[in-house]
């Protein structure tokens, strides 16, 4: 844990070392104060006007790390350039990366506004520095990361799957897993540290979600400390003091012990990366929502971070969130104070991006397309549709039903996404394929989310019903969702007011693509969107990802509308007989995810 030390040529009286130490994380003698990075600025304040000499700790990881150019070896030529560090990043994200190499020990936290780039620069900032990077993140989203690594860099992640762990290569760089799965994999993963003389880099992803501080748990030792026998009280009242006497043993006066508490590492998720962090070498969090309910979530995340520089957690508590015992026990931690010192101290390890600087600099649109692994994927409940559209013999019926069958393979994922936006008061559109789709996902949506505006509809609703719920959904300030059927909203509405849109029925024709990104990119258009397009693999997904959506931003600059329908068409050739029969004969054999 590196400090800086103020030396002083007075000392401080008892009051003055007192006041020092009520900052969480500092300590205090008459002479001399050991204090975190985060705070000297603070102390250096209440040091005015007295004779005292600051000495900067050493810090191999910052000396050693002084620029993310160290990463260029490490990325495709095609991505870094002519041997130079990626002109492609937006501004923000090469200035947090720079801010971030200069923060203790390199490490620090990332609160960016969702979607504005923040795996790109965590990945960078793991090639920046020496030895194994470890990412730990949500399930729904390891996939993606892994896809990210392998396109921007030469390395070759592993993805970290169920609860049995297994050996992992010497040359291994980038170590993927979920938060859910790290407690099965905590005591491999700190014995894997061993054989390294580099401790790793560690990423926590969407950190807010290991906010909870109960990583131990506290009990009563009941063993005598002087010789390890549980004392034989008689029949006295026992007392509720450490001074309090009772007969024992016969009738000799003796003291009643002073109850001792010992703590129990639990086996659960805070614990698991707390331990992770105490393996690692450097570490970064990144998150939108680093506070999600009150000033309290901040300090596990601070601690998983920079560990002890922020003090116990109830110090920490006490100051910063004006914790005090309830009139009935247990303490209450659910208010505020001292923000003005706090947020002096998370600017020494935070870097921010707002999301309207992010919007900023962003294109009107981007596409994204993901591919998630048939493990992602989830049973359809259409087997019987895919066997009878088979057994027709006509492939354009065919078709349709494999599009809806890969489409309702994606739920997992979707509800995943879709929590990260509306905790970012993101405004979302959602394109799907059946009426029934529609429905089901609404319906879950509104369970989750009760106080999110949900609105949308298919072909079984009217106009007018559409309308209303089109004129809600665009008077919403955020976070709102909009859940419709391709069919019933790909055409003629306006949804400019979007921050996004899923297409969770992957449009078949240029055409369609066009139609149902112009409903949220068109003139009048209030902030820059992000289109994106989840691809099972092993599905008809795949072939219409390849053939068609990859070319689709060259074919948009040069041929117009109507000639790139037809010319996409012809060069997918997804309306081959034997391609589709070999799809549905693959969905019908396999029994997965169907099973049935």
């Amino acid at each position: 844990m590196a400090r800086w030390t103020f030396e002083l040529s007075e000392s401080l009286d008892a009051a003055g070392i007192a006041a020092f130490e009520a900052l969480p994380g500092v300590r205090a003698w008459p002479r001399k104060i050991a204090v975190p990075e985060n705070a000297v600025a603070i102390v250096r304040d209440r040091l005015a006007g007295r004779d005292f000499q600051a000495f900067p700790p050493e810090d191999p990881v910052r000396t050693l790390i002084t620029s993310a150019v160290r990463a260029v070896p490490s990325l495709r030529p095609e991505v870094a350039g002519l041997g130079k560090f990626p002109d492609y990043l937006m501004s923000w994200q090469a200035a947090g990366l720079a801010a971030l190499l200069k923060m203790p020990g390199g490490s620090g936290l990332f609160v960016w506004s969702a979607g504005s780039g923040k795996t790109i620069a965590a990945i960078l900032w793991g090639l920046a520095g020496p030895g194994r990077v470890i990412v730990v993140t949500k399930a729904a989203v390891k996939y993606q990361w892994a896809g990210e690594v392998t396109r921007i860099t030469t390395t070759r992640p592993t993805i970290l799957e169920g609860e049995k762990p297994m050996a992992l290569g010497m040359d291994t760089k980038f170590v993927i897993l979920s938060y859910e799965i790290l407690p099965a994999w905590i005591s491999a993963i700190e014995e894997w540290t061993h054989w390294f003389s580099v401790k790793p880099s560690l990423v926590l992803d969407e950190c807010h979600k290991v906010s909870s501080k109960k990583r131990w748990t506290a009990s009563v030792d009941t063993e005598e400390s002087s010789n390890g026998k549980t004392p034989d009280f008689g029949s006295g009242d026992g007392g509720s003091s450490p001074s309090s006497s009772t007969t024992v043993n016969g009738g000799d006066l003796a003291p009643i012990p002073e109850p001792k508490v010992k703590f129990t590492l639990n086996d659960n998720i805070a614990a698991a990366v707390w331990r992770l962090s105490g393996v690692a070498g450097r570490r970064l969090g990144t998150t939108a929502t680093p506070i999600r309910d009150r000033v309290r979530n901040l300090w596990a995340q601070l601690d998983l971070i920079h560990p002890y520089e922020w003090g116990k957690y109830w110090d920490w508590a006490k100051r910063y969130t004006a914790a005090c015992e309830r009139p009935f026990g247990g303490m209450d931690d659910t208010g505020s104070s001292n923000l003005d010192e706090l947020k002096a101290r998370l600017d020494v390890v935070t870097h921010r991006v707002s999301h309207a600087e992010a919007n900023a600099g962003l294109p009107a649109k981007r596409r994204t397309v993901v591919y998630l692994p048939v493990a992602e994927q989830v049973r359809s409940g259409m087997t019987a549709e895919v066997r009878a559209a088979a057994k027709s013999g006509d492939p354009t019926a065919l078709r349709e039903v494999l599009m809806l069958e890969a489409c309702a393979r994606k739920r997992p994922w979707l509800f995943a996404q879709l929590e990260g936006r509306i905790e970012g008061g993101h405004k979302v559109v959602v394109f799907t394929g059946r009426r029934k789709d529609c429905d089901d996902l609404m319906e879950k949506a509104r369970a989750k989310w009760p106080d999110v505006v949900i609105v949308g509809g298919h072909g079984g609703h009217s106009t007018k019903e559409r309308d209303a719920a089109k004129d809600r959904y665009m008077a919403a300030p955020g976070p709102a969702l909009l859940i419709g059927t391709t069919d019933a909203w790909g055409e003629g509405l306006n949804l400019q007011d979007s921050d996004a849109l899923y297409q969770a029925l992957l449009p078949w024709t240029p055409g369609q693509i066009v139609q149902a990104e112009g409903r949220v990119s068109r003139l009048g258009q209030k902030r820059p969107v992000e289109v994106i397009y989840p691809v099972c693999e092993g599905t008809i997904d795949e072939r219409i990802a390849g053939a068609l959506l990859t070319k689709l931003p060259a074919l948009e600059r040069v041929i117009e509308q109507d000639e790139v329908r037809s010319f996409a068409r012809e060069l997918s050739g997804v309306d081959d007989k034997e391609l589709l029969a070999g799809l549905a004969t693959k969905i019908l054999a396999r029994g997965r995810p169907d099973g049935d």
